[in-house]
């Protein structure tokens, strides 16, 4: 091999190992995401240029969690994602991790010991000392299960002046067990 020929070779393994670094951990921005295969295409804002546009990564899963725990998040367009690329090269090997809020997506809480998930108009909100679920129908216990009491219902007094059936008039009117 003459030294030109080996240098052109040791020049080109430089560029490729440069972007196998550049690969390892890339901050980008979901462009697609598929929900029944939870994987994203992202774009990576500050590469690319005019003429050949913003570099798209191909499908990368999204990372979650699939033990004792399981846990799933959903990927919206314009969201800010880490890729991480172990082998350097965007393919099968990558996985995406949601980067959390931003200025175009602000976090839905600021109080300290929190976890909060807003779904739409569905917000679950837990606390050290307490939990909300806030939505327009909440669904509780499971297929079969007796219904909850709501506003309009009648309960069945059987002793006393007030024995009968009367309306519920105070309680739950979008909450029901299923």
């Amino acid at each position: 091999m003459t030294p030109e020929a080996r240098i052109q070779l040791l020049e080109d393994q430089i560029i490729r190992l440069e972007a196998m670094i550049r690969n390892l951990f890339r901050v980008a921005t979901a462009q697609s995401y598929d929900p029944e295969t939870d994987e994203v295409v992202a774009v990576d804002d500050v590469e690319g240029d005019d003429e050949n546009g913003k570099p798209e990564t191909p499908s990368i899963r999204v990372i979650g969690q699939s033990g004792a725990v399981q846990k799933r998040t959903t990927i919206s367009p314009g969201e800010m994602l880490l890729i991480i690329s172990p082998g350097g090269d965007f393919g099968i090997g990558s996985f995406a991790i949601p980067l959390g809020d931003n200025e175009r997506n602000p976090s839905p809480s600021s109080h300290g010991k929190e976890d909060v998930t807003v779904i739409g108009q569905s917000v679950s909100r837990l606390r050290e000392d307490r939990g909300e679920l806030l939505s327009e129908h909440v669904d509780l216990g499971s297929p079969g299960g007796p219904p909850v009491a709501r506003k309009g219902d009648k309960v069945l007094i059987t002793t006393g002046s007030s024995a009968g059936l009367w309306p519920i008039v105070t309680a739950a009117s979008k909450t029901y067990a299923v």
